[in-house]
């Protein structure tokens, strides 16, 4: 059997295929994740080595534990080409300056980045560890953290099966004082008010929330709370970070 030299595999037309091989991984992981949702890192690492299997076809002149090492190396340099080409897409069809935009609810675009979390890129920390299942949180549980606005008191902090990120606290505000100033964020909250009254920022809108109302803030838009008196304020919120959220900082 004649044997074949390291430096064919090595030499600029061969190595074009994984690269083509890593950009059409690329468009295809994306276009499942659009689609369907499927987790595009995952799609990609096990279509690169779909596509790996092709050395087989062809290097037939090339001993079988050599075609094993090299489809070990093509799918993995596959791999690498679809991660940095999405990463080029990323940079280009979503500029710095797109992250103060509106993102409308449900939308998604087609690049999506696959090597940040929506917690790491918001810099906060992501929550670790198996999805949460059914439980109860009493509400004179959990970690009290107090401050002149009021008294925060957090209740779970999690990964569910659907959410990248649960986190539910409840605030008890003091009158006249608000959390936190108006921003914007990339994750969607409800709130429901037990005791109380809010006023309620929410773009160019300010509204009335009394006992019982229920909240919501969508994402990106400009809220804020503040209790106008002249009791003090419970409500709970609700932090709701899909697998998919766009990757964009906290505003």
């Amino acid at each position: 059997m004649e044997k074949v030299k390291v430096e064919e595999f090595l030499q600029p037309k061969a190595m074009l295929t994984p690269g083509i091989a890593g950009g059409v991984t690329m468009l295809i992981a994306n276009a499942l994740w659009v689609a369907f949702s499927l987790p595009p890192r995952w799609t990609s690492l096990a279509l690169s080595f779909l596509l790996g299997l092709l050395v087989f076809v062809a290097t037939t002149r090339v001993p079988v534990w050599q075609r094993a090492v090299y489809y070990l190396l093509n799918s993995l340099i596959i791999f690498s080409v679809s991660i940095g080409t999405n990463y080029v897409g990323v940079g280009v069809t979503r500029p710095p300056t797109q992250q103060t935009s509106t993102v409308q609810p449900g939308a998604r675009s087609f690049f999506g980045d696959w090597l940040q979390t929506p917690a790491r890129a918001a810099g906060e920390h992501a929550p670790s560890g198996p999805p949460l299942r059914s439980a109860v949180f009493p509400a004179d549980t959990g970690r009290v953290r107090v401050n002149d606005a009021g008294v925060f008191r957090a209740l779970v902090d999690t990964v569910t099966s659907n959410l990248s990120r649960l986190e539910i606290h409840i605030t008890t505000l003091a009158p006249g004082k608000a959390p936190h100033p108006p921003h914007r964020h990339a994750h969607e909250e409800l709130m429901i008010v037990r005791t109380g009254s809010l006023e309620v920022l929410q773009n160019e809108a300010t509204r009335h929330a009394g006992p019982g109302a229920v909240i919501f803030e969508a994402s990106n838009e400009l809220h804020g709370l503040r209790n106008p008196g002249p009791d003090s304020a419970t409500y709970v919120v609700i932090r709701i970070d899909p697998h998919d959220l766009p990757i964009q900082g906290r505003r």
